[in-house]
């Protein structure tokens, strides 16, 4: 966290719920209902929107 700033880092835990899908589907071959993998889809698209905003605020 002190190389990329607090911020920064907890937007990326974020993304760990994505991680953890594609990981369980790769390793131990789940299947996932279609509102999982849109829900992660939609979390990453708001971490990407509040990237851009901050950056476009500095």
């Amino acid at each position: 966290m002190g190389i990329i700033g607090v911020a920064k880092a907890s937007q990326l835990q974020l993304a760990q719920p994505l991680l953890t899908l594609v990981w369980s589907v790769l390793l131990m071959n789940e299947r996932l209902p279609i509102t999982a993998p849109l829900t992660a889809v939609v979390v990453l698209l708001c971490i990407v929107a509040t990237q851009r905003t901050r950056f476009k605020h500095l």
